[in-house]
């Protein structure tokens, strides 16, 4: 009754206090398990005060959420304008820096948070994964899951990395799949969008790499009666891909690319599937050029730029 009083007062109040009212009726919404209106509240906490680290941040995780990577990166380096310390900024600009494929800029990220004393040792372990350094990371995320005093975002990703990196050394397996079931568990479990988003990418990860049967069913069972996402259509299309199922590995990495044109990953993954004499390598070109287009750096946008014959 308080905050109803707050936000329909006369009383001329500061942006900060409404901001801070709706924040309020936001967490509230949430607590209830009511999505739509606390994603409302949030909102109205942002038009309210425009420069508020959480408001920004929540922001950034909901474009995020909605495959406008960019947009999500243009209000995390807005926020980080106001206050370029504020650390849950600067660790979803890392996430959002995977899903661009930049990987230049995130060691450069993760060097800064260093620099400061902000311990990142998953990120680190995460950063070795994407640059090709499957056994680093694998050796750093065994050692991470078993170190006592993490946070729970930090232990949450050192069990998505130690998933990713026995997939890819071992295929499908138990052990692959415990530690992403672990992960997926961990990062939902704290509320915090950016974890969230980090737990369905780990929960669609076990498609590819866990132990789960036939993936359509097990696609029906996702928590919370989520519909598939962009990252699980990108992991069914390379689970088909192997199984000689191509029709099907078309149509769902077509559909990723189409849930998530700005999610360079899933685009050069899209890329790559065409990239076969036997199927289009010229309509791989012109995809690898629209991943190419999203800036990415690092080893794989340099073998891409390569195969283009681009400099």
């Amino acid at each position: 009754a308080a905050r109803e009083a707050v936000l329909s007062s006369r009383t001329t109040l500061s942006p900060r206090w409404v901001g801070r009212a709706h924040a309020v009726r936001a967490r509230a919404f949430e607590a209830q398990g009511r999505g739509f209106p606390a994603a409302e509240a949030w909102t109205l906490a942002r038009a309210a005060d425009g420069t508020h680290p959480e408001y920004l941040y929540r922001a950034a995780a909901r474009d995020l959420r909605r495959g406008k990577v960019l947009d999500s990166l243009e209000v995390l380096d807005r926020c980080l304008s106001y206050q370029a310390q504020e650390l849950s900024c600067r660790t979803g600009r890392a996430q959002v820096l995977v899903e661009l494929d930049r990987q230049v800029e995130l060691g450069t990220l993760i060097d800064s948070l260093e620099a400061d004393g902000l311990a990142a040792p998953s990120l680190r372990a995460w950063q070795a994964l994407l640059g090709g350094a499957s056994g680093e990371a694998l050796a750093a995320a065994e050692r991470l899951v078993k170190e006592p005093g993490l946070t729970a975002r930090e232990e949450g990703i050192a069990w998505m990395v130690l998933g990713l990196a026995i997939g890819e050394a071992e295929g499908a397996n138990a052990r692959a799949d415990r530690a992403l079931s672990m992960a997926t568990e961990i990062l939902d479990a704290t509320l915090d969008p950016f974890d969230r988003l980090l737990a369905d990418q780990a929960e669609a990860a076990r498609l590819e790499y866990g132990d789960i049967g036939d993936p359509r069913s097990w696609v029906k069972s996702l928590r919370g009666g989520r519909k598939p996402g962009a990252h699980v259509h990108h992991r069914l299309s390379r689970v088909y891909e192997r199984q000689g199922r191509l029709k099907q590995a078309e149509a769902h990495g077509d559909k990723a690319a189409r849930m998530a044109p700005e999610s360079a990953p899933i685009v050069f993954g899209q890329g790559l599937f065409y990239y076969d004499p036997r199927r289009s390598i010229s309509h791989a070109q012109v995809i690898w050029r629209r991943y190419l287009a999203l800036e990415p750096t690092g080893d794989r946008a340099a073998r891409t730029r390569e195969r283009l014959g681009l400099r």
